[in-house]
């Protein structure tokens, strides 16, 4: 299919299977079945995340690929900060860590 392809298709499959879940998983009384979904999620992600390094390698330029991939991993681990300090401040300000998950 090509990287791009398959990102895209990734990204619809992940769509559609989100969309059924909101009507299967109706509320607290339907929490079993996340399980269902656990697996067609994890397969969803799997193939993303490999699919989108994939597409960012076709994207740069051939004789610049570590370059465009460093950058492209210094850029994911530079946010990867942002989460835990939101939650760290909306637990300390708000004293609720209910309010910090969401």
């Amino acid at each position: 299919l090509g990287a791009r392809k398959t990102l895209i298709c990734t990204i619809a499959y992940m769509v559609l299977t989100t969309i059924l879940a909101a009507f299967v998983l109706c509320g607290p009384a339907c929490r079993d079945r996340v399980w269902l979904f656990a697996p067609i999620w994890g397969v969803g992600f799997g193939v993303f995340y490999a699919a989108n390094n994939a597409a960012w390698t076709e994207l740069v330029p051939p004789d610049a690929v570590a370059q465009f991939m460093a950058l492209y991993y210094f850029a994911a681990q530079i946010l990867s900060w942002a989460p835990p300090l939101a939650y760290a401040v909306l637990n300390q300000v708000y004293d609720d860590s209910q309010l910090a998950l969401f």
